[in-house]
């Protein structure tokens, strides 16, 4: 079932500030997997990989507890980016400053090629 805002619930997007992805504090947006795949399409062992083809990479954050995931992107354009394109999926957002329930479990980025 997906936490869609059809049933007037919004979804919540996590916007927060980290350290680990880059080498200065970044800003990061994510929300639930679910909700990523049905805007951007999944792909790829854990489903990111239409977030990755979108943004060119992608933060993923898992709950050790429940193993709930949470997929996201880093950096001020491309968070702005995130939460615009969400609402086009047909979704109204519930901004959270802070971070997902989750740990930091991986990124990925695509480098450009010469």
């Amino acid at each position: 079932m997906l936490p869609l805002s059809e049933h007037g619930v919004p979804v919540r997007v996590y916007l927060f500030r980290v350290q680990g992805i880059a080498t200065v504090p970044v800003i990061v947006c994510a929300t639930a997997r679910v909700v990523v795949v049905s805007v951007f399409g999944g792909g790829g062992v854990k489903g990111a990989n239409g977030l990755i083809a979108a943004f060119n990479g992608a933060a993923i954050y898992r709950n050790d507890l429940t193993w709930d995931y949470y997929f996201g992107v880093w950096g001020s354009r491309e968070t702005s980016r995130f939460r615009r394109l969400l609402p086009e999926g047909g979704l109204t957002l519930e901004i959270v400053r802070e971070a997902p329930p989750a740990r930091l479990a991986s990124t990925s980025k695509v480098s450009a090629s010469a």
